[in-house]
C-alpha cells in the first residue's frame, strides 16, 4: 500500500488533455497509513512532479509499485528506506 497517487477531477482533466499520467509517491507503512486515514494529510509535502496540478482530492492509496527489495526507494515524506515489509 505505500505508493499513493495524486488524484482529483483537475488531475483527470490534465491526464486526458496531455496523455500524461499523474504523479505517484512511495511511502513507508507509517506515512502511508496517515495518508490512508486522511488523503489530504501530506497535501503540501507531496508536490506533483509530472506537470499535473495538485489534486483537490489528495492522494489515493494502494497503487501498484515494484518490489521494494529490488530497488532503492525511500519514503518521500520521512526518507526511510523502503523494503518488502513496507508493502
Amino acid at each position: 500500500m505505500p505508493r499513493v497517487e495524486n488524484i482529483g477531477i483537475n488531475v483527470n482533466r490534465f491526464c486526458c488533455e496531455t496523455d500524461e499520467g499523474s504523479s505517484t509517491f512511495d511511502l513507508c507503512k507509517s506515512c502511508g497509513q496517515e495518508v490512508d486515514d486522511d488523503p489530504l494529510v501530506f497535501y503540501d509535502d507531496l508536490v506533483p512532479y509530472n506537470g499535473d496540478p495538485v489534486g483537490e482530492q489528495g492522494h489515493a492509496t494502494g497503487v501498484e509499485h515494484p518490489p521494494y527489495a529490488e530497488t532503492d526507494y525511500e519514503c518521500e515524506v520521512c526518507g526511510k528506506a523502503l523494503y518488502d515489509e513496507d508493502n
